[in-house]
């Protein structure tokens, strides 16, 4: 089977608990049948029915959060420049939502639906831009 990456958007992980931050890559493939996809450890979703839960458990396992801790793990929907979120000193929900307008992404919802525009059209995707904050209160070190 040929696997194409169809496009990427690029989430920025700030760990409050350490004052630290990591960019993660969150990649839309595509497939033999012209499909899109997020592809995790375990399982292969398609866009169709990949939800904002469906990343939050993804990133939760790589950052092994326990279940009872993974409720507290929030994202946000943005387009903008790393040098914002560092230059703006976020750390905060209202940071997020007021000075860098970010729209709270909600479990529940798909994930094209913050990403219409940039689905349908590549060409408006910023590809050096963060496209989701994700805030995690309290961490334990990465498992790799």
């Amino acid at each position: 089977d040929f696997i194409e990456m169809d496009t990427s958007f690029n989430c920025y992980i700030l760990i409050l608990s350490s004052n630290d931050s990591k960019t993660f890559l969150v990649d839309i493939y595509k497939d033999n049948k012209n499909r899109r996809y997020f592809k995790s450890d375990k399982a292969k979703i398609t866009l169709a029915n990949f939800k904002v839960s469906h990343l939050k458990k993804h990133i939760c396992n790589i950052y092994s959060i326990k279940k009872v801790d993974q409720y507290k793990v929030k994202f946000w929907n943005v387009n903008i420049k790393a040098e914002r979120i560092e230059n703006n000193n976020i750390s905060t929900e209202d940071d997020i939502t007021h000075k860098l307008e970010g729209r709270k992404m909600r479990d529940h919802d798909l994930f094209n639906v913050y990403f219409k525009v940039e689905l349908a059209d590549h060409n408006t995707i910023e590809m050096g831009n963060i496209h989701i904050i994700a805030i995690i209160p309290t961490i334990v070190a990465p498992a790799n």
